[in-house]
């Protein structure tokens, strides 16, 4: 096999991986917690890390739910006021 068709040939990947990514649709969405009032509960945890350890910590939870790291999103629409209550585990 000769050098220059490994090149076509890589070539030819390349740009087929270009257009597939060009094609796709890309988009993310932070979901949170609506409205004007909130009550979030301090709560303590464990996150699992990337090497297999984990990690102790506090965070805040809306309801009943584990707690999250970062917190929970708040969203109050704009020119709205909102209001936060916290509380303990």
């Amino acid at each position: 096999m000769s050098r220059t068709s490994s090149a076509g040939r890589v070539r030819v990947a390349l740009f087929a991986l270009a257009g597939v990514c060009a094609a796709s649709h890309a988009w993310a969405s932070i979901p949170g917690v609506s409205g004007p009032a909130f009550t979030l509960t301090a709560k303590a945890d464990r996150i699992t890390t990337p090497d297999g350890h984990s990690i102790y910590f506090w965070g805040f939870a809306s309801g009943g739910g584990r707690p999250q790291y970062p917190a929970p999103t708040l969203q109050v629409w704009s020119g709205s006021s909102g209001c936060a209550s916290t509380d303990t585990a």
